[in-house]
């Protein structure tokens, strides 16, 4: 027998007793690794830089007070002028007339930039009438105060002692409805909704499929039940109170 082969012997005797001491045979395992999962949040766009609105506003360009008269021998006529600030979102134009005295013999007759915006005979008090924005331009437009004529009365002119007033009015009735689709329910849902400037004291109102979430006069941030969501076409409606204005900076949804 070869001398390697006792020491070869001892070896697999040594090692057969490691393993009844240990066990098995030696291995390394790994830790696992710890998974963190990641919070994933889904948005919904509702629209950005929109206008809601249910808002009336009045800007007086001129006032006048006048003692006009018109006869068969001698007429006096008022006149003034104005300029006009945001020309473009006017809606219309505004008479305002407080008829302090009169004969009532003829009409009263207003003028801006020559278009007749009122021709009728008025007694005292007041009146407001609205006429078309595109009478007036930007800048140096003439409103005239006059009498009409007399009629038969040739020995008595129409006279009237008048305050005139020219307005322009921004009405705004704006609404705005948004609808997106959901295949299933998410959980933990979020308006939320930047509001970047606002004109007037009433409030925004937020509605989903036709259920109130938010109402408010300035940012929201506001979770609410899912209940309200549907599968499929769900609507979300914005809205503003009377008197109130809102230029919304963003509005979107948010899921977990």
């Amino acid at each position: 027998m070869p001398d390697f082969i006792p020491v070869l012997v001892v070896a697999i005797i040594c090692m057969l007793g490691l393993m009844m001491v240990f066990g098995g045979f030696i291995t390394t395992t790994e830790e696992p690794s710890s998974s963190v999962s990641e919070y994933q949040e889904t948005r919904i766009s509702l629209g950005t830089n929109f206008i809601v609105a249910e808002y009336k506003a009045g800007s007086e360009f001129v006032k006048l007070t006048s003692n006009v008269s018109s006869g068969m021998f001698s007429k006096k006529e008022d006149s003034a002028t104005f300029d006009v600030k945001k020309l473009s979102e006017l809606k219309n134009g505004r008479v305002y007339l407080d008829v302090k005295d009169t004969n009532d013999y003829g009409s009263l007759i207003i003028e801006v930039n020559g278009n007749v915006v009122y021709n009728n005979v008025t007694p005292k008090g007041i009146r407001e009438v609205k006429f078309d924005k595109n009478f007036m331009i930007d800048e140096d437009n003439v409103v005239t105060v006059k009498a009409g004529g007399s009629g038969w009365r040739i020995w008595a002119p129409t006279v009237y002692r008048v305050e005139t007033r020219i307005f322009g009015d921004i009405y705004d009735s704006v609404k705005k409805t948004v609808d997106f689709n959901l295949s299933y329910i998410p959980g933990k849902p979020r308006l939320n909704l930047f509001i970047a400037s606002k004109d007037g004291t009433g409030n925004l109102i937020v509605k989903i499929n036709g259920f109130n979430i938010a109402k408010s006069k300035s940012n929201v941030f506001k979770d609410f039940d899912s209940a309200v969501l549907m599968e499929g076409t769900n609507y979300v409606e914005f809205t503003a109170e009377s008197g109130s204005r809102f230029n919304i900076q963003s509005a979107y949804l948010t899921f977990e």
